[in-house]
């Protein structure tokens, strides 16, 4: 959906304390060191009183009212917590200079029928939970409550150290041709349908690995598809696809109240090949083997020598590419959101009705996170054009529209 926006003013917001000398600059780790320039943006809608039919569904967002100082001011008071935000990126990439220079506020006016809060950050800084943490804090001291997580800087530096004498300068290559986004909902029903489908494969398989094989299947049956629309070419398909790992859980035992900020995700891949002699592959169910798969690659990410032994070696092995790039059309790439506290963000309006990512239809993905009442999982799915249109019947019945 696409909404005309009026910008009103745009103003920096500065911590309301100065960062104390010792704190002015923010060691980067190396999991923030192998992530590209790459902006992450949501979106909170909340609900707003409806207007009658002689006014014009226009809502300020953003007015200059008593409502907006109050964001201002409790930004500017959680941003003295969260500082590093407030600060600037390095010219080498490796640290991030806590001058307190502020965050861009912008007001604005949409022409919908709902508040919307928006957010844009830099995933060199941090990652979505990370983020999601902030705004939390943040909506509870514009509500007046001072329940605000402390952030842990350090635990990122000090499990993964930086490596200071590698360039991790790489580029990530869009996909070619017109990239749309859709919304795919699972209910409880189906959740519950797809783990009893993979109960001969994997017994305890999560509706975040149940859901990811369903999808992994559906996207090799495209290229399947794809590839019997070329008669003589071979149809073995092979196809990876790429898990974001929270590794707070695995390397962490005890974090003392403290939220461990910073990226703290790491990639597990999977791959898997249909060969070309398998007569019956039309027929043959092989969802059991994805949910194998999956499971068995994120299960396989335990901590800090999975990081050092398996993710940086092949990042090493992209920057010896002529130029340095990782192409979308290699590998899938799939991030959970579900558990994240994304539909608490509450700031005194009521908690939002619908939390989502931004338009970037630059690049294909799939991102699941749950439905507002916590029962289902929604998928959002960067797809190409020509590949929509060969997703089977059953796949495209769980479509719902995108809203944004």
């Amino acid at each position: 959906m696409e909404m005309k926006v009026n910008i009103i003013s745009r103003e920096l917001i500065k911590p309301s304390s100065s960062t104390p000398l010792e704190k002015k600059k923010h060691k980067l780790s190396v999991l923030d060191q192998i992530l590209p320039h790459a902006f992450i943006r949501l979106l909170f809608f909340y609900e707003t009183q409806k207007p009658s039919d002689s006014e014009k569904a226009t809502i300020i967002i953003d007015d200059p009212s008593k409502k907006t100082l109050q964001l201002k001011q409790s930004l500017s008071e959680c941003l003295t917590k969260f500082y590093p935000l407030a600060g600037k990126l390095s010219s080498d990439n490796l640290s991030v200079d806590c001058d307190d220079s502020g965050v861009l506020f912008v007001e604005a006016k949409f022409e919908c029928g709902s508040k919307i809060v928006a957010v844009s950050f830099s995933h060199k800084i941090c990652d979505l939970l990370s983020m999601i943490t902030l705004m939390n804090s943040w909506a509870n001291l514009n509500r007046g409550e001072n329940t605000v997580v402390k952030p842990n800087f350090h635990v990122g530096t000090n499990l993964f150290p930086p490596l200071d004498d590698h360039d991790f300068s790489f580029r990530i290559v869009g996909a070619k041709g017109k990239v749309l986004r859709k919304r795919f909902v699972f209910n409880k029903e189906k959740i519950t349908e797809l783990k009893q489908l993979a109960i001969s494969s994997s017994k305890d398989a999560s509706r975040v690995e149940v859901i990811n094989a369903f999808i992994w299947k559906n996207l090799i049956s495209v290229e399947r598809a794809k590839q019997q629309h070329h008669p003589g070419v071979t149809t073995t398909v092979t196809s990876k696809i790429q898990h974001a790992v929270n590794l707070r859980n695995r390397v962490i035992r005890n974090r003392a109240n403290e939220f461990p900020f910073g990226n703290m995700a790491v990639p597990a891949v999977s791959k898997f090949t249909l060969p070309d002699d398998d007569e019956d592959q039309d027929n043959r169910d092989f969802y059991g083997d994805l949910v194998r798969h999956t499971s068995d690659a994120i299960r396989g990410v335990n901590g800090v020598d999975y990081v050092f032994t398996r993710v940086i070696p092949i990042l090493q092995n992209v920057m010896k590419r002529k130029p340095p790039t990782i192409s979308v059309a290699e590998t899938r790439r799939f991030s959970s959101w579900c558990r994240f506290p994304i539909y608490e963000v509450d700031f005194g309006w009521g908690k939002p009705f619908l939390v989502g990512p931004a338009s970037d239809t630059s690049v294909s993905g799939v991102i699941l996170k749950d439905t507002r009442d916590g029962e289902g999982i929604e998928a959002w799915i960067n797809i190409l054009e020509d590949e929509f249109i060969l997703l089977p019947d059953e796949f495209l019945s769980l479509a719902s529209t995108c809203l944004f």
